[in-house]
Order: C-alpha cells, then structure tokens, then sequence
C-alpha cells in the first residue's frame, strides 16, 4: 500500500475508534470570552507606564482558563465590547472537520467587528494537553491570551478548578488518589503562562513595523510570569519587600505544597522572543510538548519559543516556608537587557499563607508577591544551542508511520526580507511572493464558488489563483523552512513556524541552504515528535555581508489528513503581519463547511 494511503486509513480509523469510545463521558461546555478595553497592570521594573488601552479578556491578562476533556464539544461565543476587530484562534487546536471555528481572519472567518460576536464550535477530537487561546488580528496577541487545557479523562482534573468536576475532584483529593495522564503520576498542577509586555502602545509598534521608519524588532520591554513582572533587578528594602509603584501587582507567585509533584503547564504566550525559564534549586522533567507526550526528559531550564508549550513534572522536595526565584531569559536576542521574575514559594505548614491576591486576575493568576526569595540563587543559564533539546526527545508512543520513506513530493518555502514600494517598507516575500491577501475570506470564497479540483500549480506547488499551497488528501508532503539573513546587520535570526489544522513532525535541519539533491535523505531527528510550533533556528551567528542570505533550515512531514484551508506562519507576530505567512490549501473538496 502506498504510504499516504496508510496514513489516510490508519488516521481515518482510528478518529472512528476514539469517537466511538470517548463519547460515553463527553459533555458540552460553553465559554464567554467578552473582549473589553483596559490598561495593562502595571509592572514592577519600567518607570514608564502604557497609558492606552489594550483589548483584553473581561480587562484581564491573561484571560480565564478554557478547561474541557478530551472528546467534548466546545461552544466559544467571542463578544467584541472593544473599539478594532477582533478574532480569537485556539492554538493547537486541530479544529478536526470544524475549520470554520479556526479563528483566522481572511482565511477562515471574517474579523469580528466592535459590537459583534463569534460562535465557535467544535469537537476536541484526539489530543489533550497543554494548548492556548489568543487574537490574531493586528497585535492584540500580546494582551488576548489565555490557557487552555485539555484533560484525557474527567478523573485527571485538578483539584479546586472551576466546573462540574470539581466536587469530583475534591473527593479524590481527599482519598489522597494522584491525578494521571498515561504513565504519568502527580498531585496537582500549575500553569505559568509567559508572555511580554511593551510601554509603547500597540498602534505606534505596528505604525512602526508595518513602515518605512523600520530598522528591526524592538524587544520587550519587561517579560511576564501569569501577567506580573519583576525581575532579578527589581531593587529590595531591608525588610525583603520590593520597593512597590502605586498600582504595581508584585511577582507572580506559584504555591507548592512539600512533599508533592507538580505537573507545571508551561505556555509561551509570546509574540516575539524565545525565552529560557528555570526554578532554582529545582530539577524539571519533561513530559509534554505541544500537546504530546513524550518520555520523561529531565532538564535544568526551558527554551520557550512564541506559541510553544511544555509540561513538566516538579517534585517540591525543599522546605516549607522557602521560596526560590523563577526566572527568564531572551535567547536569541542580543539587543535587550530586559528580564523576568516570578517566586515558586512553599506553603508553611499550619500558618496562613504571605502571598498577596492581585485583583481582576483570573483565580489561576492571582497569587503575587513583593517579597524576594528567601533563596537568592539565580539559575545561570547557559548560551542558547542549535536543536536545544529535539534531538534527544523521544515521543511515548511512536506512530506508526515511516519517516525514512520518501514523500510524495517536497516543498521549499524561502522567506527573504524585501524593501518595498515607494515608501521602501519592510516586508516579507516567500518564495518571491507577496503574502495571500482575501478582502472575502477564502473559506466563503470557495463556499460561494465551490470547486472540488484544484488549479495548476507552480514548479514550487503554489497555486496562483487561491494563492494557497494545494495539498491532496492522504498526500505526505516535506516541508522546507529556511532562516535567511536580515536587510538590517546581515543577522540570522531564528523563526517559530505554526501550523494551524494539523501536526507536522521535524525529521531534518541543516545550516545554509537546502539542497534536495543531497539532503532529501537526510535524518536528523530520531524519533519525530509531533509538534504544531517548531522554531526553526539560526544556522549560524555570524552576520552576514548582505541581507537575503540562506542560513539554515528545518524540514517538517505533513500528512494531509485534515481538510480544511489552514494558516502556517512565523508566530513571531511582526514577521507574520509582515507577510511570513502561506496557507495550505488540504483537500478542500472533503470540507465538511463546504458541503452544507
């Protein structure tokens, strides 16, 4: 049997397996998400203050956790109360025969305007884990964000969450039983969202990204720890309390009990940096990626890259009372002396606890503190390596698909930086061609005038009319990522690609440019793990002489085995308004919204 028609009847089987079996428990759960204006709280480090108004969730960032369990049905209704449009994507999720609920504007819905909703629905259909929820309109990522989490069972809910699981819990609790996802075994667990937060309002940064004043990204100006700041160089008192601003929440404080393991949801919120978190004087293992399982991986620190997420288990086996610094650290960047701080502290036993509640944060995020670590160690992190850790990683259960086994054909995508039109701004060009551009989104377009062919493609698989990458059900397409240099310095800079509608696994990278005669072979990664956010990195550090130089590049496998028309792009958001972004087009003549 030819390898995509494998993949498409062992995927097809076993999405009929798990729907028949998991249906039994599923439940229908509606979520409001009310998107409002507000100012951002204040930080505790930067003496200035956005003064404007950002959209956030019911004023809140990050906004409230979206918690469900595999195989239930999602009803999301989106209200803009705000003054732009809107759209919210669930990051991650596969949206399986629902691209209609992607949330990607242009492609698959339009904006939501002020004074409008959105209801998506969908099933989560084969995944649990740790996914996220943001905008994806302009740069309302940075402050429209917030978790969410999808169990594999009901009985592997945390204790003391909201819902219908919680008496459940709390019984369990009791009983002393540890919650459970496969061989895995823990306590409770804990979300440390990371994110970024920038003094200069968000119309004067995309004014200045998206015009001819551009000279490269401005990092942030302070990273965030469940939307608090503080960092190592936030001045103490003799006391041990940090010197406070007025309206200043304090350093995010996550509260462990001796004794116990932590499963730590590690969400990189982010929109521009790739960051290195740690706990000092705590090891972490590693145990989930992207919404993936994998064999327990133990590791000093995390390198987070935007739109990527991490699970690990966290053994609290230091004294109650104490308390030790969580840290972060730019990787990549070499023009920011920017930080970040939260406190992992340990509740006393038989003693109220010291933390503070900051207001109008969701329960999850509430907890801070202005008290530095009774523990002063900073985790020193090491310089950022090339792979960091995906070469080692092994997922639980490996697929039973060949990635030795040639594709069906290869794509090459080579995003160069570009000055364009008269006022010379900066954008983006793939492959030599403009981002896609649908003042109607495509997916009305098509529903509109269907068509189950597709039109001829270019010698590099583009289709010029739907300006789409056509993908063929069951297909098995390579992928070809590269990083090239920067008109600004010659630097090469690394990129996160995100694939919205399906999973693609890293199978090879290399430095420079991609060669198909001597690299179609070519396996770098041993066990393919199957991932929606691959950072592709720098193959080198050094700057180049000219901008537009091939530095380095990643391959990803596709199976197309989710029709649907599907955003993938740099999730850096700059780069992505840009135009790093191309859409794959994947056998739109079995969209289910099509068909109605």
């Amino acid at each position: 049997m030819h390898s995509a028609d494998h993949v498409s009847v062992f995927f097809m089987l076993f999405l009929a397996f798990i729907v028949m079996v998991g249906r039994v428990d599923a439940k229908e759960r509606t979520f409001e998400l009310n998107i409002t204006k507000g100012p951002w709280p204040m930080n505790c480090n930067n003496e200035q203050q956005q003064d404007d108004q950002v959209m956030m969730i019911n004023g809140q960032h990050p906004g409230p956790p979206i918690r469900a369990t595999l195989n239930d049905d999602i009803h999301v209704v989106v209200r803009n109360h705000g003054d732009e449009p809107t759209t919210v994507h669930y990051h991650g999720i596969l949206q399986i025969g629902t691209v209609e609920s992607d949330g990607m504007p242009n492609i698959t819905q339009s904006e939501i305007q002020p004074g409008g909703e959105f209801h998506a629905r969908f099933r989560l259909i084969g995944q649990s884990g740790t996914f996220f929820y943001h905008a994806h309109v302009a740069l309302q990522d940075d402050s429209i964000q917030g978790p969410f989490i999808v169990y594999p069972t009901e009985d592997a809910w945390p204790p003391n969450v909201n819902g219908g699981e919680l008496e459940k819990r709390n019984n369990v609790e009791q009983e002393g039983l540890r919650l459970v996802d496969g061989p895995y075994r823990y306590d409770d667990e804990r979300i440390v969202q990371l994110s970024e937060y920038w003094a200069e309002n968000p119309h004067d940064r995309i004014n200045y990204y998206l015009g001819a004043e551009y000279q490269g990204f401005i990092p942030a100006d302070q990273y965030l720890i469940n939307g608090h700041g503080g960092s190592a160089s936030v001045s103490a008192t003799k006391s041990g309390k940090h010197k406070r601003q007025s309206a200043c929440t304090g350093m995010s404080a996550v509260e462990v009990a001796h004794g116990k393991v932590y499963r730590v949801r590690v969400i990189g919120a982010l929109s521009f940096s790739t960051l290195g978190f740690s706990v000092a004087k705590h090891k972490m293992t590693i145990i989930e990626m992207d919404g993936t399982l994998i064999e327990p991986y133990e590791t000093d620190y995390l390198e987070v890259s935007s739109g990527q997420r991490y699970s690990v288990l966290l053994e609290a086996n230091q004294a109650p009372g104490s308390s030790y610094n969580m840290d972060v650290m730019p990787f990549w960047i070499t023009n920011t002396t920017a930080t970040g701080r939260g406190i992992l502290t340990y509740q006393e036993q038989e003693s109220e606890s010291r933390l503070d509640v900051a207001e109008n944060f969701p329960k999850d995020f509430a907890l801070t503190t202005q008290q530095a670590a009774t523990d002063a160690t900073e985790f020193q992190f090491p310089e950022p390596v090339n792979q960091w850790i995906f070469q080692s990683v092994k997922p639980l259960e490996e697929e039973k698909l060949d990635f030795n086994a040639k594709p069906d054909r290869t794509i090459v995508l080579m995003p160069m930086e570009h000055l364009v039109g008269e006022m010379n701004t900066t954008r983006w060009l793939i492959n030599g061609r403009h981002m896609p551009v649908h003042e109607t989104p495509l997916l009305e377009q098509l529903k509109n005038d269907f068509h189950a062919g597709h039109n001829e493609r270019t010698s590099d698989g583009f289709d010029e009319d739907l300006q789409t990458y056509p993908m063929k059900y069951g297909e098995v397409v390579d992928v070809v990522i590269h990083t090239t240099t920067l008109i600004n310095h010659g630097i090469c800079a690394g990129h996160p690609w995100h694939s919205h509608g399906f999973v693609h696994y890293p199978i090879a990278h290399g430095m420079g440019e991609y060669n198909h005669e001597t690299d179609q072979d070519l396996r770098t990664y041993e066990h393919p793990v199957a991932k929606d956010t691959t950072f592709v990195y720098p193959g080198t550090t050094a700057l180049a002489p000219e901008a537009g130089i091939p530095c380095g590049w990643t391959k990803v496998r596709v199976f197309a085995n989710n029709p649907g028309l599907w955003a993938f792009h740099c999730h850096i958001t700059g780069h992505m308004l840009q135009g790093m972004i191309v859409i794959i087009e994947m056998a739109t003549d079995q969209i289910k919204y099509l068909q109605q």
